[in-house]
């Protein structure tokens, strides 16, 4: 956005408060300055913002957003806010999609620059110092798409998997993974991607380029490694079937009271709790979750600094639902955790890299 203190909010009726003040508080640009650090370069204009936004438009245009993982915030997907905004990628959002967020390469290791959305994502979401790239799993055409000349199936989109892949992957299989086979692909490229011994054996790969996917060598691996990546969307969308199963979402105990706030120099990580302040705390945590990073992000260290006092954004007490939310978040990372582990186990379990892969044949 350039300027998210002014575009991205963690409510509507923030955003609002900030475009109304904007309209009719910031009569002059130093004054709009004084309150926001707003874009400086030439792709957002103080006069035009105020010529073009309108009140009534703003508030029927909020979209949420992944501004971070497990962040979803708001904003308004229109150049005299976001200052960026790539239609081609947003409008696949407004019907039912699924993405993966990863980046082209990465400044340090270990690699973890991997996530689903299934709904927009701010560029910044998925790496603290690269941009996102969004892969939609399907295309819907639309007349200024670069894919437009393509014709959408029954569903009104795209795969948007390379067929040379799906061909390759047809061959180990007889029957659909889940409903379609592309779904369950997207599902084993999930998995693949949060293997441990994946993001280790080829971490230098990954600082240079996109991620390369291996080709299983029988179907009873992909099968696997697809169900365990649909668990992982599940969590990591916070959606999903939990197969009768009640989802561990959080943790055991939470002495937080409601209307909790999150105290300068907090949060800590102490005796397996995560405290907020000085009263409250979330546990009981492990260490590895505490730490466990998305994107470069500590997760849940980062959401919860993300809403202490600061210039524009945060240090409101949190409501309810937002300290329930957290400590899915702290479930939901616990139990990433789990399934990772279960993902290298499996391949193992097949050979191991490489032998459980067919070498020299990969995705780019």
């Amino acid at each position: 956005t350039s300027h998210d203190e002014f575009a991205i909010a963690q409510s509507p009726r923030e955003l609002v408060e900030r475009v109304e003040w904007f309209l009719t508080g910031a009569t002059t640009e130093k004054i709009a300055r004084s309150r926001f650090r707003l874009c400086k370069t030439n792709q957002w204009s103080y006069n035009r913002a105020r010529a073009e936004l309108k009140l009534p438009e703003v508030e029927q245009g909020i979209r949420r957003c992944l501004y971070r993982p497990f962040d979803c915030r708001f904003a308004v997907f229109d150049r005299n806010i976001c200052t960026i905004v790539r239609k081609r990628i947003q409008e696949q959002f407004e019907e039912p999609n699924l993405a993966l967020l990863t980046t082209r390469r990465v400044t340090r290791l270990p690699w973890n620059n991997a996530l689903a959305t299934r709904i927009p994502a701010e560029f910044k979401s998925v790496s603290h110092d690269r941009n996102t790239i969004v892969f939609p799993l399907k295309h819907y055409p639309r007349s200024d798409s670069i894919n437009g000349i393509l014709a959408p199936g029954a569903g009104g989109f795209v795969w948007n998997i390379n067929p040379r892949f799906l061909r390759v992957i047809e061959t180990l299989v007889s029957r659909e993974i889940e409903s379609e086979l592309e779904m369950g692909v997207f599902f084993f490229v999930y998995g693949v991607l949060h293997s441990r011994s994946y993001r280790e054996r080829y971490g230098e790969a990954l600082t240079r380029d996109f991620p390369r996917i291996p080709i299983p060598v029988d179907a009873t691996l992909l099968l696997e490694v697809s169900g365990l990546g649909r668990e992982l969307v599940g969590l990591h969308t916070m959606q999903g079937d939990w197969g009768g199963k009640a989802p561990v979402w959080a943790p055991a105990v939470d002495a937080l009271a409601d209307r909790a706030s999150v105290a300068p120099g907090y949060p800590r990580f102490r005796e397996n709790r995560i405290w907020i302040n000085p009263e409250g705390s979330v546990g009981l945590v492990e260490r590895a979750v505490w730490e466990f990073e998305i994107g470069g992000y500590p997760v849940c260290q980062k959401w919860l600094k993300d809403r202490r006092a600061s210039r524009g954004m945060g240090g409101r007490s949190l409501t309810a639902e937002e300290l329930a939310h957290y400590r899915r978040i702290v479930g939901a990372i616990q139990e990433t955790i789990r399934v990772m582990q279960e993902i290298d186990e499996v391949i193992e379990a097949h050979g191991g890299w490489p032998g459980a892969f067919e070498t020299g044949k990969a995705s780019g």
